[in-house]
């Protein structure tokens, strides 16, 4: 299972540091998932890990704080919070309910910010898989869909721990030259009109300092002009305007939180943050024709860095 980066995992080992056996009045195998709301993803992703919990658990699946309602007194051994609002709501009621306090949380569809956001440091019994890939297969789908395009510009506020010394080990390995400009105190404007002036393609970062609701149709529409490709982390930018994004989809962060879960079930320790290990390639082909870019097939892009990370066969 691919592991995020040192610094990373650091800053919320302490949060793994109180994991215990779970109690023994708990209920013997009830896992409660909490969903942040109704929408496609929380669905999608509860539905893959009822899947893989089924054989092993007894799984409730509710909107958080509805989900367990009916249990009493009866804790589970488990619970997983899928999104923000549910890993905050569950952290919340944990503090205040006697019978939840030993019991492991798992967060899931959650970035690793918000993870950094939401657990104190020192919680105990809290794990999360995040969203991010790791940073090379951003950089292997780019040589593999533009291979012609070698200067990759980056936006830099505040990534994820470890993401951008990542990327750059790639690089070196890979002969490529990274732009980075840092968004300052100027703001966002003058930094993205200097990586387009020196940057062939511009590789949207998982940085909640740059890329936002508010920004992101800028970064799109001056890199469009400057016929600069957008590589993204996310499948809604690929549909507003990037080239190509490479994420994991809810179905997939369900069956590897599934797979986390059962681990816990057996007795180890939930892992501090562990990245998503599987993905899915979007491209946007309109755009990419208007750019006079011919790029391989999602498909395509999708089993060659399957293939280079090992994962053959995954859906």
């Amino acid at each position: 299972m691919a592991r995020l980066g040192v610094a990373r995992r650091a800053l919320l080992l302490a949060a793994c540091a109180g994991w215990a056996p779970v109690p023994a009045r708990a209920a013997a195998s009830a896992v409660w998932v909490a969903q942040s709301d109704t929408g496609a993803a929380n669905e999608e992703a509860a539905g893959a890990l009822r899947e893989v919990l089924a054989p092993v658990a007894e799984v409730h699946v509710g909107l958080w704080p509805h989900v367990g309602a009916g249990a009493g007194d009866v804790p589970p051994r488990l619970v997983i919070a899928l999104g923000v609002a549910a890993l905050r709501g569950a952290l919340a009621r944990r503090g205040r309910d006697a019978p939840l306090e030993r019991v492991p949380i798992l967060a899931g569809l959650v970035p690793s910010h918000a993870v950094q956001t939401e657990v104190p440091p020192g919680t105990p019994l809290v794990g999360a898989l995040v969203l991010e890939q790791p940073a090379a297969r951003y950089g292997e789908l780019i040589r593999l869909a533009m291979p012609q395009r070698r200067r990759i510009g980056v936006l830099v506020g505040q990534p994820p721990a470890g993401w951008l010394e990542a990327l750059r080990r790639w690089a070196v390995r890979a002969d490529r030259q990274l732009v980075l400009e840092t968004v300052g105190e100027d703001g966002l404007v003058p930094a993205l009109r200097r990586v387009l002036e020196s940057a062939d393609v511009l590789l949207a970062t998982p940085d909640p300092m740059v890329y936002t609701p508010a920004s992101l149709q800028n970064i799109l529409i001056a890199s469009y002009r400057r016929r600069v490709p957008v590589v993204s982390y996310a499948p809604a930018h690929a549909r507003a305007g990037a080239v190509l994004a490479l994420a994991v989809t809810p179905a997939q962060a369900g069956r590897q939180m599934g797979e986390v879960a059962r681990a816990a079930l057996r007795g180890q320790a939930l892992p501090a943050l562990v990245a998503a290990r599987d993905f899915q390639v979007m491209v946007n082909d309109a755009v990419a024709r208007s750019l006079d870019i011919a790029l391989p097939t999602a498909a395509e892009l999708e089993a060659t860095l399957r293939q280079r990370s090992g994962l053959e066969g995954r859906a």
